[in-house]
């Protein structure tokens, strides 16, 4: 299997998000950054100990979004307006494709 993103984005850090960052993290190439964002420090922090040369902590979606070829979020999206402006207006305005899922 060939993998062509060399950075992906992944918001969300909770209950849910934590665990399925941390299987991208044992899963995906070596050389494949993720980028975290959550609103608790300590989450991201957490994920970055225990992957040091695998994630790296974002200081906001923004940030986030302008590092990443591609974005997952481990939330409903469309209940936080502003996150989705800033995601998908980053994206369309830097040529990349976004998923309408």
């Amino acid at each position: 299997m060939s993998f062509e993103y060399r950075s992906v984005g992944f918001i969300g850090l909770g209950a849910m998000g934590k665990p399925m960052a941390e299987h991208l993290a044992k899963k995906l190439p070596p050389e494949t950054l993720i980028y975290v964002f959550d609103v608790v420090q300590a989450a991201m922090d957490q994920l970055c100990t225990e992957f040091p040369n695998k994630v790296v902590k974002c200081a906001n979606a923004k940030d986030l979004a302008e590092r990443s070829v591609r974005v997952a979020t481990d939330f409903h999206i469309r209940k936080h307006k502003k996150l989705k402006e800033i995601l998908i207006g980053y994206h369309r305005n830097n040529g990349s494709r976004r998923s309408t899922r």
